[in-house]
């Protein structure tokens, strides 16, 4: 397991790390997490009601769980990003790439979890 840890590009070390280490943090921030990420995309889902306005018993579940399932996002951005290099081997449009990715991701889910809900 060791020599196929090795084996590794630092992209998919990377990844892989980067997404149990995310789910850890997305359940043990306790909703911190989620709701840090929240931000960086809200001025995309300005047509939902804002954050203050949010009730209800579903809130804290769903910081809890986007902050969990964001986590997948590194494992998505991590094969775009290996397929990605042998288009274009510059670093800091790779670093880009996974960044866009990441934040693509964050956005997706807030999405679908906000337009899920019964807005009252």
């Amino acid at each position: 397991m060791i020599k196929y840890w090795k084996a590794l590009s630092g992209n998919t070390k990377f990844s892989i790390l980067g997404f149990f280490i995310v789910a850890g943090l997305g359940l043990l921030s306790m909703g911190l997490l989620g709701l840090l990420l929240y931000y960086p995309v809200a001025f995309l889902l300005s047509f939902f009601p804002a954050f203050n306005d949010w009730h209800g018993d579903w809130v804290w579940p769903v910081l809890i769980g986007v902050g969990m399932f964001w986590s997948i996002g590194f494992i998505l951005a991590g094969i775009t990003v290996h397929f990605f290099k042998r288009i274009n081997e510059s670093i800091l449009i790779q670093i880009l790439l996974y960044s866009l990715i990441l934040w693509l991701w964050d956005a997706i889910l807030w999405f679908i979890v906000l337009s899920n809900q019964n807005w009252e």
